[in-house]
């Protein structure tokens, strides 16, 4: 186990048992263990379908629609952002610096900078 991983667990135990439990479906989710991390609505199950088509399609909101959406909601990110949304953070942030490019991580990295402060593309 890599410290890393092994300060995040310490810092786990201090959860909820709720948010523990949430923490440790996705981490098992991740190490490829079958159980859903969670179920699904229809609704929500379409939602994804559309969702996954839209990724086959390439159909992706531009940088500028990403940045207007979150400046919208900058200042309430600052004060209400949870332990399993920083877990999630983290790892977009390592998937994106595997392939190398800046995505939706870099918009978080400071949730009360304005949408276009330190954004070089």
């Amino acid at each position: 186990m890599t410290k890393l991983l092994e300060r995040a667990m310490e810092r786990a135990q201090g959860l909820s048992p709720d948010l523990q439990d949430e923490i440790a479906r996705l981490v098992l989710a991740y190490a490829g263990e079958d159980d859903d991390v969670l179920t699904l609505t229809p609704e929500e199950e379409a939602d994804l379908i559309e969702a996954r088509a839209e990724m086959e399609r390439g159909d992706f909101a531009s940088d500028d629609e990403v940045s207007a959406v979150f400046s919208e909601y900058r200042a309430s990110l600052a004060t209400r952002i949870d332990p399993t949304f920083i877990l999630i953070l983290r790892c977009l942030r390592e998937a994106e610096a595997s392939k190398g490019v800046p995505g939706i991580a870099r918009d978080l990295d400071d949730p009360s900078r304005p949408a276009d402060a330190g954004s070089s593309g």
